[in-house]
């Protein structure tokens, strides 16, 4: 498979799950990574040269025109499954108003492609658009905003959305750690009923997805989104199986003991189209080995 034509590349979130792993991967590929974060540089990041977010819009393309990406991978985003009222300034600061700051920088700095992070979220039950949560909300507006971006200013512009992902060094406190700690403490979790579905994509078929997307951006114009769907979504009961026996160890849980949350995927849905030329290769019980580093 060619390669994009690399050059300076920006990726916001690069603290994040999926930025820690994707970065090293650019930099591999050849690309010179610029990482705006919202915090001083940390050893994480590796071989990205670091920048702090500015505090308004004119600093922000001032930094942008200086750096002069070719591309932008857009990963930062605020992530509530519930929202509260003290969410809600947060959520529309994070993924509405950074997301277009970002868009008009790229767009003053020449740059070429913006490669975005959606969420399935955005598609309760396939519905082309119909948000699970305010956080979904909130990114479809992100959304939008760069396709006024890709459409009126030229901008290149992939959305991909992404169901979940795990792999190693996932701090994030999700599904598959709570049931690993409670298989080793041996002390009970507390779940809903069960039945809603998950998708679990590993991180590195989530890295290789942002790389096919650059490849893609390199050889097109316009807007352009994507789904990025294993094909095997799970129920709860099935993942916790699964876990258990890839630990040898079924972790102790209670199912019902916590109530559903509003709009729970509890049938097979998807996002949209497939990413073209890409696939997920790690099976959830490969991906589970890899990151607990069992045999």
């Amino acid at each position: 498979m060619a390669r994009p034509a690399v050059g300076r590349i920006v990726v916001t979130g690069a603290t994040g799950f999926v930025g820690r792993h994707l970065v090293p991967a650019l930099a591999a590929d050849g690309w010179e990574v610029h990482a705006l974060t919202r915090g001083p540089p940390v050893e994480s990041l590796g071989p990205a040269q670091v920048h702090v977010v500015p505090d308004d819009t004119a600093a922000l393309v001032d930094l942008m025109a200086e750096i002069a990406p070719t591309s932008v991978v857009h990963l930062a985003a605020l992530f509530r499954g519930v929202h509260r009222v003290e969410d809600v300034e947060p959520l529309v600061r994070s993924n509405v108003l950074f997301t277009a700051q970002m868009a008009e920088a790229a767009v003053r700095s020449g740059t070429s492609a913006l490669i975005y992070a959606g969420t399935a979220w955005q598609h309760y039950e396939g519905a082309p658009y119909s948000p699970v949560a305010l956080y979904a909300a909130t990114k479809q507006a992100g959304q939008d905003i760069l396709r006024f971006y890709a459409e009126v200013h030229g901008l290149t512009v992939i959305a991909l959305k992404l169901f979940d992902t795990y792999g190693p060094g996932d701090e994030r406190g999700k599904l598959l750690s709570l049931l690993a700690d409670a298989a080793a403490s041996g002390g009970v979790l507390e779940l809903s009923p069960g039945e809603q579905l998950i998708d679990l994509l590993y991180i590195d078929d989530a890295v290789g997805a942002f790389q096919r997307a650059l490849e893609i951006a390199s050889e097109r114009s316009g807007w352009h989104e994507y789904s990025l769907e294993t094909g095997r979504a799970l129920s709860i009961h099935d993942i916790v199986q699964i876990v258990g026996d890839v630990l040898g160890r079924p972790p102790a849980v209670t199912f019902g003991a916590r109530p559903y949350r509003p709009r729970e995927m509890r049938e097979r849905w998807s996002a949209g189209e497939p990413l073209p030329g890409w696939r997920p290769e790690v099976e959830l019980e490969t991906g589970l080995v890899r990151t607990w580093g069992a045999a």
